[in-house]
């Protein structure tokens, strides 16, 4: 079984009331979560250093809920969440 399927399978047969959370790094990609009902963290980790503020203002302007630079940062911003 892949790890894909794996965490489906792990996802649909929890007993826990979970909420949806995408991880995204463009505007379509941010639009489409907000969209759809899901919270979206920004993600600007793969951007050079000198692009990361335009984009960081791109993806909240989207609706990101938060902007994430280093998946270091993802267990604190999780916590707030």
């Amino acid at each position: 079984m892949s790890q894909i399927t794996t965490l489906l399978f792990d996802c649909d047969n929890t007993l826990v009331l979970s909420e949806e959370l995408a991880f995204e790094a463009s505007k379509s990609g941010t639009l489409s979560g907000t969209r759809a009902g899901i919270k979206v963290i920004g993600y600007v980790g793969p951007y050079p250093a000198d692009r990361q503020p335009e984009m960081e203002k791109v993806l909240r302007d989207a609706g990101a809920v938060v902007i994430m630079k280093d998946w270091q940062e993802f267990p604190d911003i999780l916590a707030k969440l």
